[in-house]
Order: C-alpha cells, then structure tokens, then sequence
C-alpha cells in the first residue's frame, strides 16, 4: 500500500485530481452565474456538472498513465527536461474545461434557441437597445490642482474607474472614458456636453493632494439646466481612496434610482485590490500606456513600448500578486500586440501569453464578466471565432453597456461574415456608448455589415463622410479605395481618392495608403508607377508580395514561387502563403498549394488536419483554391464536402463584400460544380460594368489560371478575356495621365 501511495504522488494523481476538481468548481461557478443571463435551460448548469463529474476518472487515469507534460510519456529524461510540468498540468485541465464549458454553451444556444441564426436574432433585440436618456451619465476628467505629471495620472485612474464600474450595471448607458477625455482641459457648458454626448448627466470633480492628505470634490450635473444633483467634498488620508470611490458610486446610483441586483452592487464597488500602493502604481501604468495611439508608432516601437508597459504590469504584481485587473491588462496588451504583428511566430507567442493572463484573470474572478471580452477578443484573434462568439455574447448578456464587450461581439461575428442586421444594431449601440471615440474604427465595422448585404453605395458614402471629418485618413481612404475599385470596377475613382489623400498629407503617407496604390497600379500593369512607390514600402513582406506580383504577370511563375518561399517560412510569417499557393497552382503543383493554403488557414483544419471547415465568409477565395487543388491530389471526398461548405457562404453574398471581393471566386465555384452557364453570367457581370468600369482579378489570378480550364475553347468566355484587357488598358491610361497632372 506504502509503494502504491508513492508511485501515486510521484505520477502527480494527487495534483491532477485537485486541480481538476479546482478548476471544474471555478467553471461550474461560472456558468451557474452566466448561463441565467444568456437565458438558457437550468438543465445547462447540471449539463456542465455531469460532463465534469464524467471527467473526473479519465483524467485520474491519464494522471497515471501520462504525466500531461508537453512531451508527452511520463518517463524520468521527459520529467528531468520540463521542470515547468506542474503548471503545465493546470494549463491543460483550464483550457480542458473551457472547452467544456463553451461546447455546453454553444449546444444550449443551438437547442433552446433553435436554429445559431434564429439566437442571434434573440439577443440582438435584448442586448442593442440603448438605455433611456434620463438614466445616462458621461464621467469627466477630474481636474488634478497639481503640475505633478502622477497627480494628474491619480485623477485620471479615479475618472476612469468610475465609468468602467458604473457600465457594470444594466439600468444605465455610460458613454466611454475615451469620449468623456475630449473634454480635458477646457471650460465646458454642461447643457452642451450633455448635447454633444447625448447624456441626462455628468460626473466631475477634482483632486488636491498634499503628501498623505486628499481632498476630492464630485458633484453630479443635470445636463438639462446645469442644476446640482448632488455634491460632496471628501478630506481624507490617501488610504482612504477607496471608501470615497464607494460613496461617489453609490451616490450615483441613489440620486438616480437605478436598480441594481447583487451581482451588479458587489461589481460596482470592487476596486480589484486592497492595496493602495497597487491601485495607484496600476492606474499611473495604464494611464500611460494608453497614452499611444496603436497606429502612431510602426509595429516595432510599438512593440518595444509595450513590453516596458508589461513589464511595469509585473511590478503591479509583486505588490499584490491576487489583482486580477492587471492580468486583464496585459491580457489586453498581448492582444494589441498581436493586432500590429506581421511575424507569425510574434503572434503565436502574444496569443499565447494573452490566454495565459485571462487564465489567471478568471481563476481570481471566475464570475467577473469582464474576463470574458478579452477572452473573446483573444480567441477570435487566434482563429476560433465561435469560441470568441459564445464568451462574447455572455459579455454583453452581463455587461449590456460596455462599449468594449459590444465591439467584442461585433467583431466574433463579423470575423465569420454573418448576421450583418444584428452587426448594424450594435454599431448604434457602440456610437451611443463612444460618441467622440474611435470613429474611424466604428465606420469600419458599419462599413463591412453593409457589404455583407450589398449596400455597397451606403457603405462608400458613409466612409466618405468620414474620412472628410478625421485626422487620420490612411486607413479609410484605403478602405474606400477598397470598395471603389474591387467593389464598383471604379478604378479612375478609387486613385483619384488615393490622390487627394497624398495631396491632403503632403505625400507623407505610409504603408497603409502605399500599399493599395501599388495594388491598384499593379491590376492595369503601370509598372513605372510600381517601380517608384515598391522602394517606399517598409514593411519588407509587402514588398516581397508585390515584387512576385510583377514576376508573376510576366509568366514568371518559377521565379515569383521561389523568392516567396525564401521568404515565407513557419517562423517568420505565413500571412501570405495563399499567395504562394497561388504561384503554385500555375505552376500545376498542388500539393504545395494545399500545404500552403493549410498554412494561412489553421483555425479551420479538423482535428485529422485535412479538411478545413470554411466559417468565414473571407475564405471563399481560399476555398474554391482548395476544392481544386483537392481534386488534383485526388483528395475528392474532402473537395466535395469543402465546395459544399463554401457554397453555403458565397451564394449568400454574390451581390455583397464577399462576391466581389474575392474577385472572380463565384463563378470559379460555379466552375468546379459543373454549371459553366453561370459561371459565364456572373464573368459577364464582372467585366461589363456600365462604362469602362470592370472589376480586376485578384493580384496573383489570371484568365490562364487551372480554374478557369474547364471553360478552354467557349467562344463567349475567350470574348469576355478581350474585352477584360480592352477595359483594363482604358483605365492604365487614364491613370497613367493623372499620376502625371499631380506631380508623382
């Protein structure tokens, strides 16, 4: 009994059954707190007890059998080289129960809801409706009577803290920090803000310290009139931080008579530590790393900046290693780092640390609604959008005026190119809780939900008016270029846009607006252009694309495959491996197409890693390569099942962002699925736009391309090919002469 009590401990079955009941209670807590706001069956939570209890032996059994380390088999060299096997045990039962934890959720959505479509429609009419304007507040920036740069950043964390708790509750609509912060500094007119914000009230005050003393003023202002709702004045040590942090927020919620259940009361005065000295090293950090806009410095010094943020973050920790608000931070940070990183392995390395913040986030604050935004954002920005989709959904099912869970969801959902309708619905909610904020960003999201249902017209307007209105043009008027040219066939529009955008700059413009003046340049082969802007682009994967771009439409496919692959590799950035795939598909080598295009596309393999299961519309392109390239290789269950699956996306959308957009892939699909009629049609579409209007192939396609081999010899098709290059040479001579008229 001695020798099996040993060999017990020393296999860590002790630790795994401990950890595994942890963390099966952590997640019960969860749901048991959750799964009523989404409104599902009680039977969810008994569903997800049961799974867990069911686990329980097998996962006993592989403690015995396996030591859960990376390598794998339990044996003294693997035990002896991974001193870390502890901790990786509790990674693996955490994200283990994740996974239950959301497949429950996904399957009581689908079976008390009905159909995925008919829940969506659901929550999109209880989670969008913006709250009366009577129960609405904006928090000011407190004003600090201080020169100290951290007296400032004090006042600042106590503006900040404010509105992020008070967003916690469901009775009333908090406009974001970011647009309340427009109004630091200057001598406002209440009746106006409340105009400019659309709120009933706002929050403000100041903050005087001397040494340990603190005297903080706050007052809440009737927007209406201007009138005093309430007013205090708190003198206090520094100590007592806290308590005046509670009084102010309760004293919100009494003068306006908000409702609050206990889960939002308990929320709302949670400040995350005890620990003055933590509070205010974290708030000074987050201040300051705020400080900078994501697109103001280029990927590498923005990196850099970033991990001395986390750094700091660390030190935060030291002092009070239990504040889950840190690890939401850095979670938060890792998730922007992987947002500006072209290096593939950079991102898989972000990803990971940014999982493995929330993991600490939601073992601290299981039931926190807050953990599961950037759990949300963090998933979906690893490929698994219906993960994010569902952790997304119970953000906002808890946290209905928070603007970050609202675009959390608008961003699950979009990544799959579906529910465009409920996509709209909560951009209205994400401009009334950030009137001032993130407009360019915002019109993006109304600009996609309106492609996706072939408003192609609003959605060129509506970028339009605000790029007349922001300071930072580049990333719309690529955008709009976007939509002008592969949307319409409007190429002389889409470079007069690029035009007045470089005059506006003064040609100061980066690879944001470069990058799509090369590829208009390069659809109608003005290769003098492309030779002058090429030097300019500094992002050395950009210009290795374009680069074989201009190899590849001279016939150069050999040549334009190899500079890619010494290029492209799994540790530097598989991005763009479609476009190799491509070059591979002219050359007739389709394995190295499928392996290619496997690359790009990880988060849609199936566990036999061979058929990807298309769930985002942007794949149609990739899909239809594929579906071939399967054929090819004789692969022809798993081209047949694939064609299926992409036929479902792309039929829907033949009129919106994603027909057009993957330039000819409709008709290609129509191609491999025997209707060469159709495909013909559709062609015809493409190429005889009113005018000389036409839209281009895709940058690396071309009428010579295996897809379009079935229609060799079709008189119509080879009449279309001429009149595509009539067309293309049209608009090269157009364009070549306003290059010219503008000086560049």
């Amino acid at each position: 009994m001695g020798n099996l009590f040993q060999e017990l401990r020393r296999r860590k079955v002790f630790r795994v059954a401990a950890v595994y009941a942890v963390v099966a209670w952590v997640l019960i807590q969860v749901a048991d707190t959750l799964m009523p706001a989404l409104q599902l069956p009680e039977w969810t939570v008994s569903l997800v007890a049961v799974l867990f209890l069911l686990g329980f032996p097998i996962a006993v059994i592989l403690a015995w059998a396996y030591d859960l380390v990376p390598e794998g088999r339990n044996d003294d060299e693997a035990r002896q080289s991974n001193q870390n096997s502890a901790s990786a045990v509790d990674g693996k039962l955490f994200y283990g129960g994740l996974a239950v934890f959301v497949v429950v959720a996904a399957i009581a959505l689908t079976v008390y809801n009905g159909s995925p479509d008919d829940a969506t429609d659901a929550q999109a009419t209880q989670t969008v409706a913006v709250g009366d304007i009577d129960k609405s507040i904006a928090v000011l920036p407190f004003t600090a009577f201080s020169s100290d740069p951290d007296e400032q950043f004090f006042a600042d964390g106590l503006s900040d803290t404010l509105p992020h708790n008070l967003a916690q509750l469901s009775d009333i609509r908090v406009i974001s920090r970011t647009s309340s912060f427009q109004y630091r500094g200057e001598s406002i007119d209440v009746r106006q803000v409340g105009e400019d914000l659309q709120v009933a009230t706002i929050l403000e005050g100041s903050v005087q310290r001397n040494n340990d003393q603190l005297r903080i003023i706050a007052q809440l202002v009737n927007t209406e009139d201007g009138g005093h709702i309430w007013s205090q004045t708190f003198d206090s040590s520094s100590e007592d931080i806290f308590a005046i942090h509670d009084e102010i927020s309760q004293a919100v919620v009494q003068s306006l008579q908000l409702s609050m259940s206990p889960e939002e009361e308990e929320r709302l005065m949670d400040t995350g530590t005890s620990s003055v000295e933590a509070f205010n090293l974290f708030t000074m950090v987050s201040e300051r790393a705020s400080e900078t806009p994501l697109f103001e410095l280029n990927s590498r010094e923005y990196q850099q900046q970033q991990y001395f943020w986390l750094n700091e973050l660390d030190g935060v920790l030291e002092i009070d290693p239990a504040y889950a608000d840190v690890y939401r931070r850095k979670a938060s940070i890792y998730n922007s780092l992987a947002f500006q990183s072209f290096n593939a392995e950079d991102d898989a390395y972000h990803l990971r640390k940014g999982l493995e913040a929330m993991r600490q986030a939601m073992l601290l604050e299981p039931t926190n609604p807050t953990n599961f935004i950037w759990y949300a954002d963090l998933t979906r920005r690893s490929g698994d959008a219906v993960t994010a989709e569902v952790f997304a959904r119970m953000a906002v099912a808890e946290l209905p005026n928070d603007y970050r869970a609202v675009r959390s969801l608008n961003l699950a959902i979009g990544v799959q190119g579906k529910n465009a309708e409920e996509r709209l619905e909560l951009v209205k909610l994400e401009r009334a809780l950030t009137p001032f904020s993130s407009g360019n960003f915002i019109i993006r999201r109304e600009m996609f939900a309106l492609l996706d249902l072939g408003r192609i017209e609003e959605a060129a307007q509506k970028v339009q008016v605000q790029l007349e209105l922001t300071d930072e043009p580049q990333l719309l008027a690529s955008d709009l270029v976007f939509i002008q040219s592969v949307q319409q066939g409007q190429h002389v529009d889409a470079l007069a846009t690029l035009i007045d955008i470089r005059n506006r700059l003064e040609d100061n413009i980066s690879d944001t607006l470069l990058s799509p003046w090369l590829d208009l340049t390069t659809s109608v082969g003005l290769t003098d252009e492309i030779n002058k802007i090429l030097p300019r682009i500094s992002e050395q994967m950009l210009q290795e694309i374009s680069s074989s771009a201009q190899l590849y439409a001279v016939g150069r496919h050999a040549e334009a495959k190899s500079r890619l692959e010494q290029f492209i590799t799994p540790f530097s950035n598989n991005r763009f491996s479609n476009f190799l795939a491509e070059h591979c598909m002219m050359m007739g080598d389709f394995d190295c197409a499928v392996n290619n295009i496997i690359a790009i596309r990880p988060a849609l393999e199936s566990r036999n890693n061979k058929e990807p299961e298309v769930i985002d519309g942007r794949d149609v392109r990739l899909g239809r390569s594929l579906v071939l390239s399967y054929r090819k290789i004789g692969e022809l269950d798993a081209a047949e099942r694939l064609l299926q699956a992409v036929f479902q996306i792309a039929e829907s959308r033949e009129v919106g962002i994603y027909g057009n957009t993957e330039g000819y892939a409709l008709p290609q699909l129509y191609l491999l699925a025997g209707d060469p009629d159709r495909a013909i049609q559709l062609i015809r579409d493409r190429v005889r736009l009113p005018g000389d209007n036409f839209i281009p192939l895709c940058l690396h396609c071309s009428f010579s391309s295996p897809l379009f081999e079935s229609l060799a010899g079709n008189a119509e098709f080879e009449q279309l090919v001429v009149e595509y290059e009539r067309r293309k040479s049209i608009n090269a001579e157009r364009m070549r002469a306003m290059i010219e008229e503008a000086g560049y």
